[in-house]
């Protein structure tokens, strides 16, 4: 099931990197990547985003949808040294109460 995000929320997506055997790594950087339709329309991918790391080890980076048009929606997590990535698809909704931007 996909997640529906309501346009205008403040996302927040925060990475634990951990090994195969689930153990914590310290990856030396990690991107955000994020597909979404436009405000003007188009549906494409931002430059990415980079995710700051936490004291705790894990890592954030925000998104705001106020820009954004109802529909489909992919991020990618991707980390450096070592290597490693996950995937998100969710929905962004609107309705004619949330004027669009």
């Amino acid at each position: 099931m996909t997640n529906k995000v309501v346009r205008g929320q403040l996302l927040v997506f925060t990475a634990t990197p951990k090994d195969d055997d689930g153990n914590p790594v310290s990856p030396s950087s990690i991107q955000l990547y994020l597909n979404y339709p436009h405000a003007d329309g188009v549906t494409s991918t931002d430059e990415p985003i980079e995710m700051q790391e936490q004291t705790d080890g894990t890592w954030k980076a925000d998104f705001d949808t106020a820009d954004t048009k109802p529909g489909a929606a992919f991020a990618s997590l991707r980390a450096q040294n070592p290597p490693g990535a996950e995937d998100i698809k969710f929905s962004i909704v609107a309705n004619p109460a949330n004027p669009a931007p």
